[in-house]
Formats: C-alpha cells, sequence, structure tokens
C-alpha cells in the first residue's frame, strides 16, 4: 500500500467534489460533504466512498440521515451576559466548558492560552460545549448556549424542515444541502452573532480554526457584512492527514500555523496561498508543558475498526521476545461515556491479561502504543518520545513523508508505523514565550 500516492489521489478526488458542488450553487463554506473531517461525519463518509466505491454508497446515505436527524438537538440555543456595550475592538470566537471559568469571572481559553481580562478590548463570544457556566461573567464575555443540554424536540426538526423547503423551493439541491447538523448549526451562530457584528466596529474576527462549517459561514457572511473587518485563524491542533484544511469559501484571509510541515502542505496541497498562511510559535503546546506518555496505550476520538486495531496489538505483544514495562490504558478525554471506547479498552484489558507474562515491572524496556487519527503523534515525536501508531485506516489515520516532509516514516505493515522527526520544531514549534496570543493575533 503506498500512502503517499493514495493521499494524493483523495487530494484530487476531494478537491474534484468540492469544485463539483460549487457548481451546483450549493454554499460549501457550510456544507457538510465539503468538511473532510475525520470521524463520524457526511464528510467522512464522502472520502470513505472514494476509497472504497459504491459499496459504501449506503453509508453515505445513513450519515446523511443521521446527520439531518441531529437537527432535533439544536432548538433552544440563547444569548447569556450580552450587556450592549459597544467599545470592543476585536472578537474571539471560541468554545467553553465549565473548567474554563475561573471564580472572578473571567474566562481562560485553552486554544490561545490566555484569559479574557488581559485585554478588555476583546470580546469573547463563547459557545458553550456542555452548557455550563456561572452566573458572574465578566462584561467582556458573551455565551451562546442552552438552558438543557438534553433538550431536543422532533417539532422543531418538522419546522426546520419546511421552513428551508419554502426557502429553497427552487432548488432540491440546496434544499438537502441545507438539512443537516452542520449546515444548521453554523446558521445559528451567524443569527446570534450578526447584531453583535453590527452594533460593533470590530477590527477583526480571530478563531481557533479547526476548517467548521460555521467558521467558514461566519468569516464569509461577517465579510459580507462589514468589509472591513480581517478575518484571522489559528490552526491549534491537527489531523494525520487534514484534507479538512483544503481550502474553500469563507476561509479565513490569515492563517497561523504552529509548524513548517503545516505551511508547507497548506500551500503546496491543500489550496492556500503563501501570503496567508503565517508561521508562529505554538500557542496552545509549551515547551514547559508536560506530556506524559510512557508505557501508555493511547486511544483516539474516533474509533474507526476496533477489530483491526485489537488484531494489530496482539500480534505486536505476541512478537516480543522479551518482557516490558505494564501498559495503562489512556482513553481519550472527551470519550469518556463512548461505548466504542469503554468495549475496545475492555478488549485491551482483556490481551494485555492473557498477555501478562511479557510485563515485568523491573524491565527496563519502555512501550508506548497509539492508535488512529491523533495529532498527538507529532506532538510526541516534538517532545523525544519513540512509539509504535497503529492505524486502522491508514490512508486517513497516518502520517507520510507527502504531507509530513519532516517525519521519516518506517512501515511496518500496512496498518503499524514507527516515525522519526528530521528536524524538531518543523511540525510543532512548542512556544517558549509568555503572552504569545497578545504578541502574535492581537497586535
Amino acid at each position: 500500500m503506498d500512502i503517499d500516492h493514495l493521499q494524493l489521489d483523495l487530494i484530487k478526488k476531494s478537491k474534484e467534489h468540492i469544485d463539483r458542488v460549487n457548481q451546483r450553487g450549493i454554499d460549501i463554506s457550510c456544507f457538510a460533504e465539503t468538511y473532510f473531517v475525520y470521524g463520524d461525519s457526511p464528510g467522512y463518509s464522502i472520502l470513505k466512498y472514494f476509497i472504497y466505491g459504491k459499496r459504501r454508497l449506503i453509508n453515505r446515505i445513513y450519515m446523511y440521515l443521521k446527520s439531518l436527524y441531529l437537527i432535533r438537538k439544536l432548538s433552544g440555543y440563547k444569548i447569556y451576559n450580552n450587556n450592549n456595550k459597544k467599545d470592543f475592538k476585536k472578537i474571539v470566537v471560541s468554545w467553553s466548558k465549565k473548567n474554563d471559568f475561573l471564580s472572578d469571572g473571567s474566562y481562560s481559553d485553552r486554544y490561545f492560552k490566555t484569559n479574557s481580562k488581559e485585554n478588555r478590548e476583546i470580546l469573547w463570544f463563547l459557545i458553550s460545549v456542555d452548557h455550563k457556566f456561572p452566573k458572574n461573567l465578566d462584561e467582556n464575555i458573551i455565551v451562546l448556549s442552552k438552558k438543557n443540554n438534553d433538550e431536543q424536540s422532533l417539532v422543531y426538526l418538522v419546522q426546520i424542515f419546511f421552513v428551508n423547503l419554502f426557502k429553497y423551493k427552487l432548488s432540491i439541491r440546496k434544499f438537502l444541502a441545507s438539512l443537516s447538523f452542520l449546515s444548521h448549526i453554523s446558521e445559528i451562530i451567524f443569527k446570534k452573532i450578526k447584531p453583535l457584528i453590527l452594533q460593533n466596529n470590530f477590527k477583526a474576527i480571530i478563531i481557533p480554526y479547526e476548517s467548521q462549517p460555521f467558521q467558514n459561514y461566519l468569516f464569509k457572511n461577517i465579510k459580507i457584512l462589514k468589509k472591513n473587518i480581517q478575518t484571522i485563524g489559528y490552526i491549534h491542533s491537527t489531523q494525520p492527514f487534514p484534507l479538512l484544511n483544503l481550502y474553500r469559501d469563507g476561509a479565513p484571509e490569515k492563517l497561523f500555523v504552529h509548524g513548517s510541515d503545516q505551511k508547507f502542505h497548506l500551500i503546496n496541497y491543500f489550496g492556500w496561498s503563501n501570503e496567508t498562511v503565517k508561521l508562529i510559535p505554538s500557542l496552545r503546546f509549551k515547551k514547559k508543558d508536560k506530556l506524559e506518555i510512557k508505557n501508555k496505550i493511547l486511544l483516539p476520538y474516533y474509533i474507526s475498526n476496533s477489530k483491526i486495531y485489537l488484531h494489530e496489538f496482539e500480534s505486536l505483544l505476541s512478537g516480543f521476545d522479551k518482557q516490558i514495562k505494564p501498559l495503562t490504558i489512556v482513553n481519550h478525554p472527551r470519550m469518556s461515556n463512548s461505548n466504542s471506547h469503554l468495549n475496545l479498552i475492555k478488549k485491551l484489558y482483556y490481551l494485555l491479561e492473557i498477555h501478562k507474562n511479557i510485563f515485568s515491572e523491573t524491565s527496563e524496556q519502555s512501550e508506548i502504543f497509539i492508535f488512529g487519527g491523533t495529532s498527538l503523534v507529532i506532538e510526541g515525536l516534538e517532545r523525544g518520545y519513540q512509539f509504535t501508531h497503529i492505524c486502522a485506516e491508514p490512508v486517513l489515520e497516518s502520517y507520510s513523508k507527502t504531507i509530513w516532509p519532516n517525519i521519516s516514516v518506517t512501515k511496518i505493515n500496512d496498518n503499524v508505523f514507527k516515525y522519526s522527526l528530521k528536524n524538531f520544531g518543523s511540525c510543532v514549534n512548542l512556544g517558549v514565550e509568555n503572552n504569545m496570543f497578545s504578541k502574535y493575533c492581537i497586535d
């Protein structure tokens, strides 16, 4: 399996798909099937269709219907703590959880590694992930949230269905494209932020950028409202094969990245201009931070095929000719309640038990196993770790020398890889300064 060739072919097919959709008049800034994120999404089903062909067509239909059904969870979003102040110079759109808020009424951003009190001219527009936030919030913080995380409404889904049917009555393609979770949440977020854009004279809007449809939709429509606002994104994390970052309508005018290899593949393969992409040290990952991954099995956000993970892991365990230190399984922090993750963990513990003879506390040999598509690979490399990367979908989950020229790839088999860095700082230039958000994104 030639991963490099297959990835280049997938880039070509993905670009052609975006062009076809654009020619049909569909808004590609927020269209779910042009957001090629790795995971349980319509864009991922398109990639699987490109790789495997028509036998994945049923999966594509299933993903569309699932995305449509998820709209029922989008009712009840409201704005909280809007004090109607109009003296802000810039607006940051980010995410929040309960633990991101401090007792003094401020917010600590995990992506930019900054606190909302550091610059009072910035308005923080926060999309609550867990729908939990304190009552006492500083005046420069606005939260978009629902009162009840479990709130859902089939009536709301039916309403959106008929509203969009009337809105797009002249185009069945646009109507169908509008009926997805990602497209509809894009509309909700823009609708809630639009009054703030009109009321304030913002010089810039800044987002921890993940190429999410709502982000591109925001950038696109805010530029229509006010042409002088500069749109800025910062890629705080990445995927092994980051097709989600293909340039499309609504992309930011300035994009900060923290690795020369990131800038390389964005410009050379994903359609970005050299003038747009700016290289800076990582705001999120600091050199002083600790990454404790020795003697661990690390699970990804998305489990693509647990059978392959288990088969390859057992083969590796069977191949050790001497004892190694005991291994600990570490679940992805956002997947603590995921049944697929919990089932995989249970089966991994079973494998560790039946191979317990190879483990010894007194052994001097440490091992690290990283499963699936994760940016943990490049952070681990930059911090000097050596490990084994097990992939169930190697075209989408593994790192290639074509996309990441400073990574040397050793292929153990079609699903297992080892890596080394040619130059430290090329994938993630670990930050060493303080207040880097103000220095690079604000000043």
